[in-house]
């Protein structure tokens, strides 16, 4: 028996709906000058906060919109075998079949609207991981205290890594770097933004031979190792030297796990940040 979903991201916006029920009014203070700059304060603090909120309420729907979507997938391609078997059962000996229209255009659908979601999950992931302190401003100020950073060598810091020296969205056939889409059907309908699993061999080899001639060319496991240690750095794509940008062109970049950075996201954010909303959501004026 399948085990039953549950959003990454759900204890998250329950503990912080209950904070929220624990903000009290305070009618007099607009009416007070003494304590007005303390009132604007406090409200500044809590717009950050249902700020981020909002976010994760987002992230939360799009997530089960590819939960949904995984299951109506699954559904329009047993309709495609269910026609296969049968034409299979009517005529063994047959090697081509017909099949409707309708699975194969549902199908298609699906994946075009889970594109969309990823790239939304890849976009606001990083947005949160930016707005929360891991991604600091020049000269080392972030734009609001840093309550936390993507934990080394993890999910989530690979997927930051990727959407902003990739700068991944949803694409035509969702393919970059002359490659082919594919997707991964699990709990959710990961389609993949990077569709590097197979790429267009004459370029390859093209960029291969430039590869060589710089002097540097690694078999394809360190290849795709380079890539992803590469996207995980902290340095800005203009600093890549031409070495770095032929490797990123010529060897697979791996996926990020969209649903495995949400799980790690929603525990830094009840760690590191649910407190912040508990304590602010109780402070007062006076």
């Amino acid at each position: 028996m399948p085990t039953p979903w549950k959003n990454p991201f759900a204890q998250f916006l329950k503990e912080a709906n209950s904070a929220f029920r624990t903000i009290q009014r305070e009618p007099d203070v607009r009416s007070e000058n003494s304590l007005l700059s303390r009132f604007v304060e406090i409200q500044e603090k809590r717009s950050f906060v249902f700020d981020i909120f909002d976010r994760v309420e987002a992230l939360t729907e799009a997530l089960n919109r590819l939960h949904e979507l995984a299951g109506a997938y699954d559904h329009f391609d047993r309709q495609r075998w269910d026609c296969i078997s049968a034409q299979q059962a009517a005529h063994p000996e047959r090697v081509q079949f017909e099949v409707p229209e309708e699975p194969m255009n549902r199908m298609d659908q699906c994946l075009r609207e889970a594109r969309a979601h990823i790239a939304f999950l890849y976009y606001e992931m990083s947005t949160l991981v930016a707005l929360l302190g891991g991604n600091p401003k020049p000269h080392g100020k972030p734009a609001q205290p840093s309550y936390f950073a993507p934990v080394s060598g993890s999910h989530l810091e690979y997927l930051v890594g990727v959407r902003n020296k990739v700068l991944v969205h949803a694409r035509r056939d969702g393919r970059i770097k002359n490659s082919r889409s594919a997707f991964t059907k699990g709990e959710i309908l990961h389609a993949h933004l990077l569709g590097a699993e197979s790429c267009d061999e004459a370029v390859r080899q093209f960029q291969l031979r430039k590869l060589n001639a710089l002097g540097n060319l690694p078999t394809d496991d360190d290849g795709v190792k380079a890539n992803e240690k590469l996207l995980r750095r902290c340095s800005r794509t203009e600093k890549f030297t031409d070495v770095e940008i032929l490797q990123l062109k010529s060897y697979p970049i791996p996926e990020p796990d969209p649903l495995e950075s949400a799980r790690e996201m929603a525990k830094l954010l009840e760690d590191h940040f649910l407190p912040e909303i508990q304590r602010i959501c109780t402070e007062r004026v006076k």
